[in-house]
């Protein structure tokens, strides 16, 4: 491994820290402009934003129960359309186990 490869990986999950804060202290707000099935709705279409934001929601519990599993989903659906917000969260997710099998290899996969 480079010393690139660290630096990069380290600086990703700096600046992740700074996006989930944001994510989770702004989520209650796009529940309450957009209501979960709202969200659900246009994250079920395609809309990576969308499924961010409801995984977000289920991350935190804000307008949905809060469940790690259902966050992981979410944020897998959009960091497969390529949200680089949702690659970060689901690699923190991946490296903390919260809502799926914890797996440092796969952590570092979105990073980068």
């Amino acid at each position: 491994m480079t010393n690139t490869s660290k630096c990069c990986r380290s600086s990703s999950i700096a600046n992740l820290r700074v996006v989930m804060l944001f994510a989770l202290v702004f989520s209650e707000h796009v529940i309450a402009a957009d209501s979960s099935d709202n969200l659900r709705t246009e994250a079920e279409k395609g809309d990576a934003v969308s499924a961010f934001n409801l995984g977000t929601a289920y991350l935190a519990g804000n307008g949905v129960a809060k469940d790690p599993s259902q966050a992981a989903m979410w944020m897998g659906k959009a960091a497969d359309q390529g949200l680089a917000e949702a690659q970060d969260a689901l690699g923190i997710m991946y490296l903390s186990g919260n809502g799926v099998e914890k797996d440092p290899a796969r952590a570092r996969r979105p990073y980068c």
